[in-house]
């Protein structure tokens, strides 16, 4: 069922979206044949930054050991394995996250928690000049506090002791994305989208800005 509908129908009948929208299995199979384990990918913004570094796509495929069309194959395939998403990160010195496409559902979902957080204002224009991205991005004490909350209560619900509620609501992958990877995050905007509904949570449970009287 499209995922849309069953926003739809829960105007209709009280019931928890999440038992009812199951992720399937996935197997990556490595014989280059499979479209399985693959990630969609935002191919404009590839191609975008390869430009910058002086690489075309045929030339990115060789340097990265593979044939020139590989990665035209792999966009009719439909999309990278992580692996490759990695590889072509180190070569052109990007957050390789940023390569994978963000679908059409994961923006309207995301967009919803949002709206719904900051008390009916669009993110990230709750007020003039709030710029999120800016408070919580490199030192700043907020995203230093903000990772610290969020790894706290990771660490607590992994160790079940403490204070976890929101780590067991959102349930951050923690193994596509570990702790470290969050450690060495610069930038909120560089977070996976389970870990950015994780964080604005966290923003409005311990009185983060833009939540923060």
């Amino acid at each position: 069922m499209n995922p849309f509908v069953v926003y739809e129908i829960r105007k209709y009948i009280d019931f928890d979206v999440d038992s009812v929208m199951k992720e399937p299995k996935v197997e990556r199979i490595r014989n280059g044949r499979s479209t399985s384990g693959r990630i969609g990918t935002d191919w404009l913004y590839l191609k975008r930054e390869a430009k910058k570094k002086g690489y075309s796509l045929t030339r990115l495929s060789l340097k990265l050991g593979h044939t020139d069309s590989y990665l035209y194959s792999c966009k009719y395939e439909g999309g990278l394995y992580e692996e490759v998403m990695i590889q072509i990160g180190e070569i052109l010195d990007i957050d390789y996250h940023n390569l994978i496409k963000v679908t059409s559902y994961e923006k309207w979902n995301l967009r919803h928690e949002i709206v719904d957080m900051v008390k009916g204002q669009e993110f990230p224009d709750l007020a003039k000049d709030t710029d999120i991205s800016n408070m919580y991005q490199g030192t700043s004490p907020y995203w230093c506090r903000l990772k610290e909350l969020m790894l706290g209560e990771v660490s607590n619900r992994l160790n079940q002791i403490g204070d976890y509620e929101l780590a067991e609501k959102f349930k951050p992958d923690i193994f596509s994305f570990t702790q470290e990877d969050v450690m060495k995050c610069a930038n909120i905007k560089h977070l996976p989208t389970d870990w950015k509904h994780f964080a604005f949570a966290c923003m409005k449970k311990y009185d983060l800005p833009p939540f923060s009287d």
